[in-house]
């Protein structure tokens, strides 16, 4: 989580600020470490980052559980993909950090079990790519 705590605590642009504010909320909240032990975490951008398997960042093939902030109104989406660009698992929309990680140690589970399902590509897309992913994307099985 270093990386990630690291990223938000930098400067944004204006238009972010508010964004990076909350995120600051979720990633430094005390049960954001324990969540994510044993975990990569990357950030994607202003509005959220992903937690990998170990050494699976950047893999195309690779889960991800990633954790993002929408507006008007503080409202986290905390979602396990079976790859870390598309096809959500799970998704959860809590209302506050607490709640975001709470959802986050139970997708924990279903991440690993995704990870242990997926092979390793071998391929590895720079961490900074990562930031082009968006919490919008489709759900598993589904045509959208």
């Amino acid at each position: 989580m270093e990386r990630v705590v690291a990223y938000y605590a930098g400067d944004f642009p204006e238009r972010e600020r508010e964004y990076v504010a909350t995120l600051r909320l979720l990633v430094e909240h005390p049960a954001a470490a324990a969540v994510a032990a044993g975990l990569e975490a990357v950030p994607f951008n202003c509005f959220g980052f992903g937690l990998f398997p170990p050494g699976r960042v950047g893999d195309p093939d690779s889960p991800c559980l990633s954790l993002w902030y929408d507006d008007p109104h503080p409202l986290y989406w905390v979602q396990v993909r079976q790859r870390w660009d598309r096809n959500i698992l799970t998704c959860y929309q809590p209302a506050c950090p607490e709640e975001a990680w709470e959802a986050a140690a139970a997708g924990v589970p279903r991440l690993l079990a995704e990870a242990a399902r997926s092979s390793d590509s071998g391929i590895r897309v720079p961490a900074d790519c990562l930031g082009q992913i968006g919490p919008i994307t489709n759900f598993a099985g589904k045509p959208w």
